[in-house]
């Protein structure tokens, strides 16, 4: 984010037609803060590209890390499991170990 004097400024339509969603998702996010930085500049709300793509990158990293979350705790939750079905393999249909 420097003083790029030439950077793109995107309207609220040309950000909702980058997502595929409504304006009004758009203006909703805006409202409770969760999208990306915006300027008024009179009546119009603009969003410099630059906060747009690093706004983006945020979201990726914060899907990433949940993915990650998500896997070990799966991976933990297995390994919990497989030694029991291990141990399940080896009895017969009467609970004796073969």
């Amino acid at each position: 984010m420097g003083n790029d004097v030439d950077e793109r400024w995107l309207s609220r339509q040309e950000l909702a037609d980058r997502y595929g969603l409504p304006v009004k998702t758009i203006a909703q996010w805006a409202s409770k803060g969760t999208g990306p930085l915006y300027a008024r500049m009179g009546r119009h709300v603009r969003y410099r590209l630059s906060d747009v793509v690093d706004w983006e990158s945020a979201r990726i990293d914060d899907l990433r890390e949940a993915t990650h979350r998500a896997a070990a705790i799966h991976h933990q939750e297995f390994e919990q499991v497989a030694p029991t079905a291990s141990r399940d393999a080896n009895d017969d249909s009467v609970g004796n170990v073969r």
